[in-house]
């Protein structure tokens, strides 16, 4: 019999992913930095088996509701700071660049972008009232205004996969809230366009320029000296955490990846990689078992992921790892909603009204088994 307290395969390859970061300790180029990513490591670990206690308590909805009110109050600040002149300038902009207290801009936007797929999965929810509905819905001119203020590029193509992808987990919503949503998107982005200053707009305009020829904010040269260094140390790599140190000597200052996919790859090699690349599969393979508008979400929120992950290192960031436990949260529910329809309903009937389970939260034909979730 299968212990349903049984951890899911991503906490083991997780956990396995930090023995291999310890065991850096050996040949790392810095010995503080790797130290200081165990660490971080280990708190973060522990935040997704915490996630995974309160799976019996809060359903996954509820998780998700508390991720786009945080989002809100993000996004809401922003646009503040914009309107009273509060931004942050860097010798190397050439504009004024807007964001909540303690963000950086880069991260606010890939944050914000990944809201988006979120809120409409709300809006679009069989269970969600029509109140609740045009809430989520009014997300997507916040988050798409803050977005732009913040000037960020990789974000800015982050929200456009969002945006696309989104209209999948539309198909299924009521008519009111399919037209809610393209009415909400041709406002915003009109509101945007006017709001946002014309600096923080050309700076976008120059994204095929910079993917094309440009340098990509230095990020290119960091990322050939990074490949550089995993020449030398293909399988192994330089140590957990010591990208920032490995390449300080030819690039003439300590500085991070910014881009997830080289960092793990210069900092584990190979084998570190693997292993954070299963981790990754681990999670898209558990999307099976989510019914069609579950696994549009999660689909949507890791691509919208991958592509902002692309310019960021968000490796050790918390965000990155949310997703993942709440990905594992998700799927236990909706795992355990089926076993309780089936012992209450019977094989035939539960087979019958196999689509009637949503992302979690049965139909009215289940309705018995709603209260297994809670």
């Amino acid at each position: 019999m299968q212990n349903r307290n049984a951890l899911p395969r991503v906490f083991t390859l997780f956990a396995a992913f930090i023995i291999y970061c310890m065991i850096s300790l050996v040949w790392t180029v810095s010995l503080p930095d790797t130290w200081y990513r165990i660490g971080v490591y280990l708190q973060l670990f522990a935040m997704m088996w915490m996630l995974w206690q309160l799976r019996k308590d809060m359903p996954h909805w509820r998780l998700l509701q508390a991720y786009v009110v945080g989002c809100s109050i993000s996004a809401g600040w922003t646009i503040v700071n914009y309107f009273h002149g509060i931004s942050r300038e860097h010798e190397s902009w050439d504009t004024k660049r807007y964001a909540a207290p303690g963000f950086d801009e880069n991260d606010m936007a890939l944050t914000l972008s990944i809201g988006i797929p979120i809120a409409v999965y709300l809006a679009t929810a069989a269970a969600a009232k029509l109140r609740s509905q045009w809430l989520y819905i009014c997300y997507l001119p916040l988050a798409g205004i803050a977005i732009l203020l913040t000037a960020s590029r990789g974000g800015f193509l982050a929200m456009i996969t969002a945006v696309l992808a989104t209209v999948f987990l539309s198909l299924r919503a009521s008519v009111a809230a399919r037209m809610g949503i393209v009415i909400i998107t041709i406002i915003s982005s009109v509101a945007a366009l006017n709001v946002a200053p014309s600096k923080s707009l050309g700076r976008l305009q120059s994204i095929p320029q910079q993917l094309a020829q440009g340098n990509l904010a230095h990020r290119r040269v960091v990322w050939q000296l990074g490949i550089e260094q995993w020449k030398n140390h293909p399988i192994i790599g330089v140590g957990a955490g010591a990208f920032r140190i490995a390449v300080s000597e030819s690039y003439g200052e300590a500085i991070v990846a910014h881009s997830i996919y080289v960092g793990m790859l210069v900092d584990g090699g190979i084998v570190g990689a693997g292993i954070f690349g299963a981790i990754l599969i681990a999670s898209l393979g558990s999307l099976r078992r989510l019914p069609l508008q579950g696994r549009t979400l999660w689909i949507t929120v890791l691509l919208t992921w991958g592509v902002g992950v692309a310019s960021l290192s968000w490796d050790y960031r918390k965000i990155t790892w949310l997703i993942i436990g709440l990905i594992a949260c998700h799927v236990d529910e909706v795992k355990n909603l089926r076993k309780a329809a089936f012992a209450k309903q019977g094989p035939l009937l539960n087979y019958l009204a196999g689509g009637m389970i949503r992302d979690g939260r049965p139909a009215k034909l289940l309705h018995a088994s709603r209260g297994a979730s809670r």
